[in-house]
């Protein structure tokens, strides 16, 4: 699926509240380079005993796999983002995070160890976001409900909440900088 057209359907299963359209278009923009960002080399297969050290190469296929799972997962949390559904965005993140948590369990050669945490602080950073735009979403949902039903008719202000989206931009940009430079460094060894 194209960027182009993943935007186009997110947009078209929104209501038309251009706050909640901008909050969908920035998630389902990060979260597209969250999904480039996770990604690791890939490793070539090795047979070893179940008792020898695992291999960088091991630990780099096992990272794979926790990427391709996390892939799917988010893929999950943009869909209900496209369908404006703050529980299941809520179930969808913690799948993912179960996932992230999976990666961070790995156990990695210590040659490698330093890039084990690189890619660790760009997952938590990327889940610190994440977590941070569903929080932003429910209390924009909550607060536009509350406009629509107030007896004095207090229209919605969606610039009240544009310095926060700002900042969970900033939390996925620095997040995706992370990874990219795991991966750089991935590449490099």
């Amino acid at each position: 699926m194209s960027t182009n057209s993943m935007f186009n359907d997110i947009f078209k299963a929104a209501k038309p509240n251009k706050a909640a359209k901008i909050l969908i278009a920035i998630c389902a923009f990060a979260l597209m380079f969250a999904l480039a960002g996770c990604t690791a080399p890939q490793a070539s297969n090795q047979t070893e005993g179940e008792d020898a050290p695992m291999t960088s190469s091991q630990y780099m296929a096992q990272v794979n796999q926790a990427v391709e799972e996390l892939n799917e997962r988010l893929q999950s949390f943009n869909d209900a983002v496209s369908r404006q559904d703050p529980i299941t965005m809520r179930t969808q993140a913690d799948n993912a995070f179960s996932t992230l948590d999976k990666l961070a369990a790995i156990e990695a050669p210590e040659d490698i160890k330093d890039l084990r945490d690189q890619y660790i602080k760009g997952c938590d950073q990327l889940k610190d976001a994440l977590n941070a735009y569903i929080d932003l979403y429910s209390e924009m949902t909550a607060a536009k409900e509350e406009a629509e039903s107030s007896r004095y008719n207090d229209p919605f202000n969606a610039s009240d909440y544009s310095g926060r989206i700002e900042q969970i931009q900033e939390q996925y940009n620095e997040g995706i900088q992370t990874l990219e430079d795991a991966d750089n460094s991935a590449k490099d060894r």
